[in-house]
């Protein structure tokens, strides 16, 4: 089972006048690594939480599926955009006949692999833009040298998190 991402999110939850107002930046001359900086805090959350933080659109495949029943990663779950499968000598078939509760695919069916491709929400709560900010302000003190999670962003999200690895 893995998820890629099949359209990246066009904006993010937290803007750069955001972020050089938090780390108190007046100048334009980080502008471009702040600017990617965002983007790597906001995987970062979403890494830890399990959440997604902005909308866009995910595919989840899956090998050698049998389950009636199937939680897609990184909720919240806007719509079910398409579900194929694909039998053991290649034939790819469209399913219609699946309900969205939440976040799990409820699908009878079983073959070779599974694909699902869905869009997510934008999540505007100031909780996760905060956790963004620390986590940026942490990597900035770290000169973007280390590739870590700040402690008490972890700490943080643990109150939120869906990945039991954190």
């Amino acid at each position: 089972m893995y998820v890629t991402t099949t359209t990246e999110a066009t904006t993010e939850p937290v803007t750069l006048t955001e972020v050089k107002d938090w780390l108190n930046i007046a100048t334009t001359a980080k502008d471009t690594i702040l600017t990617t900086s965002i983007i790597a805090a906001r995987k970062k959350v979403e890494q830890i939480t399990g959440r997604s933080i902005v909308a866009r659109t995910l595919k989840l495949v899956i090998n050698d599926y049998s389950e009636t029943s199937i939680e897609l990663p990184y909720p919240e779950i806007n719509a079910i955009v398409s579900v194929k499968s694909t039998d053991s000598e290649g034939t790819e078939t469209t399913e219609t006949d699946y309900a969205l509760v939440n976040n799990v695919l409820n699908f009878v069916g079983s073959g070779q692999s599974l694909a699902v491709t869905y869009t997510t929400k934008a999540n505007t709560d100031e909780f996760y833009k905060l956790a963004i900010k620390k986590q940026i302000a942490y990597d900035y003190r770290n000169e973007f040298n280390e590739n870590g999670f700040d402690k008490e962003v972890k700490d943080m999200l643990q109150s939120v998190t869906l990945n039991t690895g954190f």
